[in-house]
């Protein structure tokens, strides 16, 4: 962070401001990461700048093994050939503003700019995870009810999350040779807390109450809350739900090996605060009582990463299951 003299008068308001903006934008940053479920699962790619507002990432398909051993006086055994999949990240901008009125900073007791920085810091990454989720959703291959073969109409009260659900997409990811997370070889299962309900409800031996505590991590993620059956079991709100029938509602949760989706870097492209304060809006402000707050992303976008592969080394499945709380 850079220093000031502030000994002198000349520019010192206009240092006292950028100090304030270093300030908020080093609030709201820390703010943001605190509070993202989503996004630390994603591959983050790091965008040059002045390249364009899209962004071509590219992932080699997996060459299958061979048996065959290589003949001495043969110099072409063993060729084979190298594929590449293609996506293409559009990247846009997202913010959102607060107004404040020169009166309400005046007779508060705490900075209404300062809580208002914190605020927008928070809806800030539930735009950034909402906007991961719903690329997901959008990808995702579905799994209904407790056995993956139900449709979403048909999901009744009996079909709460379950470990057999668990169990179950473990055998389904090692079938397709999904990739785990390097950090603790798991998967990661990011879901609602009505879901975490009911598998803390489960007291059988198998359930999570008996195995959630085994196996912890030296690193917990944003939003863990314990492992099961080769998950890492994340928490978040931002979970789309399902009025199904009376009684009935379906959460959808995702499970998903790493790099299963891949996103801009927020550390390359820090979230950006904004403060206009008052008499700054000009005419629409004759009496120079509103000040504004906003957040920006300046270049922000997701995309899906599994590239239609056959034997897809990332994988990611929607449940629905109803909650018996």
């Amino acid at each position: 962070m850079a220093s000031y003299d502030f000994n002198t008068t000349t520019g010192s308001a206009q240092k006292i401001e950028q100090l304030q903006r270093i300030k908020y934008n080093d609030i709201a940053q820390d703010r943001l990461f605190q509070n993202l479920v989503f996004y630390p699962l994603a591959q983050r790619f790091n965008v040059p700048s002045n390249s364009g507002n899209t962004f071509m990432v590219h992932r080699f398909g997996n060459i299958v093994g061979t048996t065959a051993a290589l003949n001495e006086d043969t110099v072409t055994g063993g060729l084979t050939s190298l594929t590449a999949n293609t996506a293409t990240i559009t990247m846009l901008q997202y913010g959102q503003f607060i107004k404040i009125t020169e009166f309400a900073e005046l007779t508060n007791r705490q900075s209404v700019i300062e809580d208002s920085v914190k605020v927008l810091s928070d809806a800030a990454s539930d735009t950034v995870d909402l906007l991961c989720r719903t690329t997901l959703a959008a990808n995702a291959t579905s799994w209904i009810g407790a056995n993956g073969n139900a449709s979403t109409a048909s999901i009744a009260t009996t079909d709460t999350f379950s470990p057999n659900v668990l169990r179950r997409m473990a055998v389904k990811f090692a079938s397709n040779k999904v990739r785990p997370f390097r950090d603790g070889m798991k998967f990661a299962l990011v879901l609602h807390p009505f879901q975490r309900y009911d598998l803390l409800a489960d007291t059988t031996v198998l359930g999570f109450a008996s195995q959630a505590q085994l196996g912890q991590q030296s690193k917990v993620w944003n939003g863990e809350v314990g492992n099961l059956w080769q998950f890492r079991l994340l928490e978040s709100q931002n979970i789309v739900t399902t009025t199904v029938t009376a009684g009935v509602t379906a959460y959808q949760a995702f499970a998903l090996g790493e790099n299963a989706f891949g996103c801009v870097s927020l550390e390359d492209s820090p979230i950006q605060i904004i403060v206009n304060k008052p008499g700054s809006g000009g005419s629409s402000d004759p009496y120079g009582q509103l000040a504004t707050v906003a957040y920006k992303l300046r270049g922000f976008g997701v995309i899906a990463l599994n590239m239609g592969e056959t034997n897809a080394r990332v994988f990611a499945a929607t449940m629905a299951v109803s909650y018996n709380g």
